[in-house]
C-alpha cells in the first residue's frame, strides 16, 4: 500500500469519526428541542398537590360564581352567586360536610326499609 492510499484511508477515517460525533451531538440537540417543546406545550409538569387560600370559580364572563375561601377567615367558607354576580348562599364548608353525611344516612335508613330492593 503506497503512503498516498494510506494518508486517504486516514483521512476517510477521521471524517468517519467527526460524522459520527455530528450525528450524535445533532442527535442530542434535536431530542433536547423537542423535550422543550414538549413540556412547553403542556404547560407545567403535573403536579399531585395544589395549595391555595382561595379557590375561585369563574364563568366565562369573569364574573365569579363559586368561591372557597380560607383566607383571613375564622373556618373556610363556599360562597355561591348567581350569573349576575350577586351572592346567593355563603356558609361554613365543615356545613356542607355534615348536610352530606346527614343526606347519606338517611338514604341508607331508607334504603334499609326496603324489603322488595326496588329504586323509586
Amino acid at each position: 500500500m503506497s503512503d498516498q492510499t494510506r494518508e486517504l484511508l486516514d483521512r476517510i477515517e477521521a471524517l468517519e469519526k467527526s460524522n459520527r460525533r455530528m450525528k450524535i451531538a445533532g442527535g442530542s440537540v434535536l431530542a433536547t428541542g423537542l423535550l422543550g417543546l414538549v413540556m412547553s406545550a403542556s404547560g407545567s409538569l403535573p403536579c399531585k398537590s395544589l395549595w391555595a387560600e382561595r379557590f375561585i370559580l369563574a364563568d366565562n364572563g369573569g364574573k365569579n360564581r363559586m368561591v372557597l375561601d380560607a383566607y383571613a377567615v375564622a373556618e373556610p367558607t363556599a360562597t355561591l352567586f348567581d350569573k349576575e354576580g350577586k351572592q346567593l348562599e355563603k356558609m361554613p364548608i365543615a356545613h356542607l360536610f355534615r348536610q352530606a353525611k346527614t343526606h347519606e344516612a338517611a338514604a341508607e335508613k331508607s334504603d334499609g326499609d326496603r324489603k322488595d330492593g326496588r329504586i323509586d
